[in-house]
Parts: C-alpha cells; structure tokens; sequence
C-alpha cells in the first residue's frame, strides 16, 4: 500500500501487517464499537449531518467528547451519563478537571453556534468561529482547559462535517502510519497548538491541524469507496496502538 508513492504497513493489535486498506477500516472501525455504543453513534451523526440547534443537542455533543455518556447504559432515545450528570441539571465536568461547564455557559455557547452554523464553509469562517469561541471560552474559569481539540470537535458538528474531528488517537494513527512507527513504540500527541510558529488564530491553515487535515485527505483517497465516518472510527482506535498517556 502506498500513499503519495510511500509505502505505509498497517498493522492489527497483535503486531501482525494488514494486507489491504479496506480490510484495515472495516477491522478497526468495528473495533470502535469495542469503546462505544452504535444507538449514541446513530444519534452523533445525526447532529453532525444536521447541526447543533439546541441546548440539549450541545449538552450531549460535549459528553460525547468529553467520553461523560455511559455507552454500556444509554440508548438512542435515553442517553445516561457518568459521574450522576443528567439533561436535567445540563452540566458537566471538563475532563481530568474539577471545573464545571454549566447551563448558562451551553446557552453562550449555543448562541454562537448559531449566528455561524450558516458560514463555516470556508477557512476564513471557520477560522471566525473558533476565535469568537475561544474569546467567550477564555472568560470563564473553565476556559483555560477548554483547548483546541475540544474547540475543533465543535466545529466538526457546525460544519456538517467538513472540518474533520480530532483527538490524540487519531492523530497518533496518522502520525503513526506516514511517520512509519514500528509496531510496539508509542509517542506522546504533539498538540494542535502551542509551537511558536503556529498560533491559534491559524490553527485551520498552520500547525498540526492542517497538517492531520492534508493527511486525512491523501489517506482517504486510496479508499475506493471512502466513508469518512467509519475512516474517523478506525483512526480513533488504530492511535491507541501508539499513543503514549
């Protein structure tokens, strides 16, 4: 297999090489499901198809990032989250910290989501969006470890899908793949910002989010019949093979 004339090897959890990319997608996106619930799945991707237009929509977006949604209990019609979080209460707990993003906080935010969900269909306008974001963010005691990948993953559900979610895992798993790391070695996620030569305010066309962008792009074209969806699924799991905690 090659990508842009370069020889990539693609390997299963046991260390052994995967013979085609398809197989390497259908095997890895299912595995996804070891992680996840296919009834929360259903309802994700139906927000990112459609938008976020409400408060409860965004409430559960944030948990999904956040991994808050107990995937073991929650259906379709019924998500159960983790740590006693409810739609009721509309609040959670920003990952790994004690700060609480609450229901007047999901309102703000929402607001703004709105009056951009029409206009993230180029770089300058995404760019708009996540620097209004990150203004209103910055205000709040949780803001500070609101970051980048959580910003990004907003932008994924206002446009539609057209700026691709991600997170350490699957950043690794590109990395990994045009980078060539042996099977067995694991690295540390390099962040999307905070280099000197590349600012938030450039984060859509500078740095590691356009770079995992132009790598997702040459990665799905030697799909035959690309799914973003389930590629985004089997890079989420393939990166926890060579991500270091």
């Amino acid at each position: 297999m090659t990508i842009n004339g370069k020889e990539i090897t693609l390997y299963y959890p046991n260390g052994k090489t995967i013979q085609s990319i398809e197989e390497f997608i259908e095997f890895y996106s299912n595995c996804y499901y070891l992680y996840n619930n296919r009834e929360v799945e259903d309802v994700i991707v139906n927000i990112v198809e459609k938008g976020i237009n409400s408060e409860l929509e965004l409430f559960k977006v944030l948990a999904w990032v956040f991994t808050k949604i107990d995937m073991d209990k929650s259906k379709s019609e019924r998500f159960i989250y983790k740590n006693g979080f409810n739609e009721e209460d509309m609040q959670l707990q920003i990952p790994r910290k004690s700060e609480i993003i609450n229901k007047s906080d999901l309102v703000e935010i929402c607001d703004i989501i709105k009056k951009h969900s029409e206009n993230c269909n180029s770089d300058k306008k995404a760019q708009n969006f996540l620097d209004k974001l990150k203004t209103t963010t910055d205000g709040k005691g949780w803001g500070k470890h609101f970051g980048s990948v959580y910003m990004i993953s907003l932008l994924y559900f206002v446009s539609n899908g057209k700026y691709p979610i991600v997170n350490s895992s699957s950043y690794m798993a590109l990395e990994a793949i045009h980078s060539k790391i042996p099977y067995g070695e694991r690295k540390y996620f390099p962040g999307l910002v905070g280099r000197k030569d590349t600012k938030f305010g450039e984060i859509i066309t500078k740095g590691n989010y356009a770079k995992y962008i132009d790598r997702l792009k040459d990665f799905s074209k030697i799909v035959e019949k690309p799914d973003l969806r389930s590629i985004d699924q089997a890079l989420w799991t393939y990166g926890k093979l060579f991500k270091k905690s």
